[in-house]
């Protein structure tokens, strides 16, 4: 088995805490956010056919045309949003595997 290095270990932990703690939370909060407005882009016809059926409001083209947009628009958003989405992933695993690299030493000398 590998020795941690406890000087590198020590240094991870505080880098990860330090700088990139608040850039893993924006990011992933940036993507969460990309997804949900991709949900609500692409129910909005059905948001809107509900609305009308219930008597919230009343019947408009200009609400019809735009509601068709958002939905092709959303759709339209999800190749690109799963890209992403595959690129955060593969960078975590990435990031994860060089910070194992780095506290796994394999001679530890002082």
């Amino acid at each position: 088995m590998k020795k941690i290095n406890p000087l590198a270990l020590t240094g991870v932990i505080f880098f990860n805490l330090v700088v990139f703690l608040g850039l893993a939370a924006t990011a992933v909060a940036l993507l969460f956010s990309l997804w949900v407005i991709i949900a609500s882009f692409i129910t909005s016809p059905v948001i809107l056919f509900v609305a009308y059926h219930t008597g919230l409001t009343s019947f408009s083209l200009w609400q019809i045309l735009a509601s068709g947009l958002l939905f092709v628009l959303g759709y339209k958003l999800i190749i690109p949003a799963r890209q992403v989405t595959d690129f955060y992933h593969k960078f975590w695993i990435t990031y994860l595997s060089f910070n194992k690299s780095l506290i796994y030493a394999k001679k530890i000398s002082f």
